[in-house]
Order: structure tokens, then C-alpha cells, then sequence
């Protein structure tokens, strides 16, 4: 959970799964991009946050699956758009192979 108290973001662990750390903890080790606004990058949490609230550890799994070929550490919002673009590729991907089953 993120509380704001006295204009600093709280961020309390507690709710976060394994997953939700395993991918911080990848994000964290990437390099930052060049010009890359310093308050988007460090609030990887609230992306990482937001990621799970749409499409729960599977989204974040997935994240975590392909983040090592980034070359920049993504931003807060960058975190979430891939997540998204990941769910939409492989629910496409399983439709697929889906169609090619049925009789």
C-alpha cells in the first residue's frame, strides 16, 4: 500500500506478493534512462502497484519473464504500459492456439 503522509509517498510491503518483489527487485538494478525525470524513476513501486491492480501476479510475472532485456529502467508509468502490452500479447498468443485446436 502507498499513503502519502507529510508530502513524502509511504510504502508499506506488507501487501506486496513474491512476484511484486522479485520484479523490484530486477527493476532496481537497471540503469536509469539518460534525462529521464528523477521522480518517475523512483517510484517504481507505485507502478509495480498499479501493474498487479489490473492484471494481478500475472501481469507482474510476466514483467519480470523479459525486464532483464531492457536497457533502461522503465518508469512508473512505462512499467505499467508493458504489463498491459505483455496481457494483450500472450491473451492474443493463447487465442491462437485456441483456434488452432478447435475442430
Amino acid at each position: 500500500m502507498i499513503t502519502r503522509e507529510n508530502g513524502w509517498l509511504v510504502v508499506e510491503f506488507d501487501d506486496w506478493s513474491p512476484a511484486m518483489m522479485a520484479l523490484a527487485c530486477v527493476l532496481s538494478t537497471l540503469p536509469p534512462r539518460p534525462h529521464a525525470p528523477p521522480e518517475l524513476l523512483h517510484f517504481l513501486s507505485r507502478g509495480i502497484q498499479r501493474l498487479r491492480a489490473i492484471g494481478g501476479d500475472e501481469a507482474v510475472r510476466s514483467l519480470y519473464d523479459v525486464v532483464r532485456d531492457l536497457a533502461f529502467r522503465p518508469t512508473c508509468h512505462e512499467v505499467v504500459e508493458l504489463g498491459r502490452g505483455l496481457l494483450s500479447v500472450e491473451g492474443a498468443l493463447r487465442s491462437i492456439v485456441r483456434d488452432e485446436h478447435r475442430p
